[in-house]
C-alpha cells in the first residue's frame, strides 16, 4: 500500500475512535426508512367504459315468438342486445351465399365510432352513421365476436352465430 494511502486509513481510523456522536431516537430512524419505502402501485382505471351486451330478445324466422305474430314470410332474423344504458338492434338477412347484418345503437352516443366482426382470424369494420346505425356486408357465416367502440365507451357481444 502507499504511503499515502496509508494515511488516508490511520486517519479514518483515529476519526472513527474519537467519535462521539449519538444514535438517533428510534422514530426518526423510522421516519426517515418510510420516506424511501417502495409504495405499492395502483392499478391505473381504464379511460374506457366495457359493457357486455345480453340478448334480451329474438325473433328468427319459422320460428314462433310469444306475444309476436309467426305468420311472417320475412327471412329476416332480428336480435335485441342490452348493455347497461345502451341496447343493440340487430338484423340479419340472407343475401344469396352470404348474409347482411344492419344495426342500431340505441341510448348511448357511438355516431362515428368502429363496429367490428372478428372471426376465424378475419376482422371487418364499419363505421357507425349520425343515427347510430351501421351496415355489414357480405359477411360468411360464422360465429362473431362483434364490439363497438368509442373513445370512451365499448360495447361487445361475445358470441354472434350468423348462420
Amino acid at each position: 500500500m502507499s504511503d499515502s494511502n496509508e494515511k488516508r486509513l490511520e486517519h479514518i481510523v483515529r476519526r472513527m475512535q474519537q467519535d462521539t456522536a449519538v444514535d438517533p431516537p428510534a422514530e426518526a430512524r423510522l421516519f426517515v426508512k418510510n420516506l424511501f419505502r417502495s409504495r405499492a402501485v395502483e392499478p391505473k382505471t381504464s379511460a374506457i367504459r366495457r359493457l357486455v351486451a345480453a340478448i334480451t330478445m329474438e325473433l328468427a324466422p319459422n320460428k314462433a315468438a310469444f306475444g309476436e305474430r309467426s305468420g311472417s314470410a320475412s327471412a329476416v332474423r332480428q336480435m335485441l342486445f342490452e348493455a347497461g344504458d345502451a341496447a343493440i338492434d340487430l338484423r340479419i338477412e340472407p343475401v344469396g351465399k352470404s348474409f347482411r347484418v344492419r344495426g342500431q345503437v340505441l341510448g348511448i352516443e357511438f355516431s362515428g365510432a368502429a363496429a367490428t366482426l372478428t372471426a376465424s382470424g378475419r376482422v371487418t369494420i364499419t363505421e357507425v352513421n349520425d343515427s347510430g346505425g351501421f351496415v355489414f356486408e357480405k359477411v360468411p357465416a360464422d360465429e362473431y365476436a362483434f364490439a363497438i367502440s368509442s373513445p370512451t365507451d365499448e360495447i361487445s357481444i361475445e358470441s354472434l352465430t350468423i348462420k
